[in-house]
């Protein structure tokens, strides 16, 4: 009989750690997917910032490209042109070609 209450008592203690582990590992593998879902989150952040900064400076450059076009129109030299929009003289000899 004290054998097997031993036994039972051994079986209790790896029980106990067993539980222990899965509760362990439970919550590491919380963390990790936590860990990611913030990860996630931040991409999604970053990627708008991003998205918005070349959404304005491809507006800022159709902006220049279509004040250059009126400015040649007008028979403006290309050298001002270029000069007051930044645009090189190859853009804005493009525009006449476009």
């Amino acid at each position: 009989m004290k054998e097997f209450s031993e036994n039972i008592k051994r079986s209790s203690e790896e029980w106990d750690l067993i539980e222990a582990y899965d509760k362990e590992w439970a919550m590491k593998d919380w963390g990790r997917q936590e860990g990611r879902r913030e990860g996630i989150k931040e991409g999604i952040q970053e990627g708008k910032k991003e998205g918005i900064k070349e959404g304005m400076e491809k507006g800022r450059h159709k902006e220049k490209l279509s004040i250059a076009k009126g400015l040649f129109k007008k028979g403006i030299d290309i050298s001002i042109i270029a000069d007051c929009t930044g645009l090189t003289e190859k853009e804005i000899l493009e525009l006449k070609e476009g």
